[in-house]
């Protein structure tokens, strides 16, 4: 498991922490909340997604910079940023060029033991022309293959793609997605173009902006901080994917928001490339948990009862079809993964579906810390 790097976040002790972001609520209107936009009066309407996230459609670009250089800087501290050109086909047919610029992030994936080509950060440079599927982006996330060169590489970036819209079926409270096919351009030539799947993700600055909510940059945090409801349906999505590697209390993989009118906080999760539903080669499980692989599932979420268990099982049964029809839809997914997730996937749908399996392997293996 990768463990979260140094932070400046702000560590508050739990009463601090408790009358910062109020307690967890336990209200039927909070699932209604994570299913779709409430009608309750002052509850504000989660926004319509930016253009770039209206659609599900894949988006071909080019993306042309000092790609040598990027490729190179991988100083999580001091990683430049390198002006680049974002080409694509708009409106009618003609050629889009927009003025970006690039720089490397991450962690893990950003190291060059771990990975050839690193994850990417693009900032937009001024207004967007009009009908752009970039109106309105200042900073957006590109996930791009660990290692272009390999095939298994191209199709985790497609089954973390998937886990993203996976989540998406379950609740609004979740980062968009934009699956891309770009081709990599080195400005001076001295690369070979590279033409890979890679999808951006929403920055975070939009997600909460959509939900009327702030972010929360607040370790510590506890499953009783949170909505009650958004915790118990987090901690069942990532044991449905087979997640381990997340902690709402450090943050990692994991973002808070607050609403700001009620107050309530709600967890948002993101970066699945370490759980069994995409079974990356290089991911392995904490030692500690005693896992033979990612594929085996650990619950390591909230605890609920039984009772308080039924909305949200019920939630999860309801996406049970599209869920499986996501796997079916994406042309150049490989099919034999296809059809080794429906069967992990109704592996877990058999669980929920079985009291006894919801008390042996959920409910008593709760964590009372998040």
């Amino acid at each position: 498991m990768r463990f979260s790097p140094v932070s400046r976040r702000v560590r508050l002790g739990s009463q601090l922490l408790a009358a910062v972001v109020g307690t967890a609520v336990q209200s039927g209107a909070a699932l209604a909340r994570l299913q779709g936009p409430t009608s309750q009066p002052g509850q504000p309407l989660p926004a319509s997604p930016a253009p770039l996230f209206a659609s599900d459609d894949v988006i071909q670009l080019t993306l042309e910079t000092d790609l040598r250089a990027v490729i190179r800087d991988r100083d999580s501290t001091r990683a430049q940023w390198y002006p680049a050109t974002l080409t694509y086909v708009g409106e009618g047919g003609s050629t889009v060029q927009l003025a970006v610029e690039v720089k490397t992030r991450g962690h893990w994936r950003l190291d060059p033991d771990h990975c050839d080509f690193p994850q990417l950060r693009l900032d937009f440079q001024g207004e967007q022309p009009p009908g752009s599927p970039f109106a309105g982006q200042d900073k957006l996330k590109l996930t791009t293959p660990c290692r272009p060169k390999r095939q298994e590489h191209e199709q985790y970036v497609l089954r973390e793609y998937l886990v993203y819209r996976l989540y998406r079926l379950l609740t609004p409270l979740s980062f968009h997605t934009r699956l891309a096919l770009v081709t990599y351009v080195d400005a001076g030539g001295r690369m070979e173009p590279l033409k890979r799947y890679s999808f951006f993700v929403e920055d975070q600055d939009q997600l909460v902006a959509r939900h009327g909510a702030r972010l929360l940059e607040i370790e510590g945090a506890g499953f009783e901080h949170l909505d009650f409801d958004n915790a118990g349906l987090v901690s069942l999505f990532e044991y449905m994917i087979g997640g381990t590697d997340w902690s709402i209390w450090g943050l990692h993989n994991i973002r808070l928001m607050q609403d700001t009118l009620s107050g309530t906080v709600y967890a948002v999760p993101y970066d699945f490339d370490w759980s069994g539903l995409v079974d990356a080669e290089y991911a392995v499980p904490d030692e500690r948990l005693r896992l033979s692989s990612v594929r085996q599932r650990l619950y390591r979420g909230q605890c609920r009862t039984e009772e308080q268990w039924v909305p949200i099982v019920d939630r999860f049964a309801q996406v049970k079809d599209a869920a499986s029809e996501l796997y079916e839809g994406l042309a150049d997914l490989d099919p034999k993964y296809a059809r080794e997730t429906r069967a992990y996937l109704d592996a877990f749908y058999r669980v929920i579906g079985d009291p006894a399996s919801v008390r042996r392997e959920i409910i008593a293996r709760c964590r009372s810390r998040a």
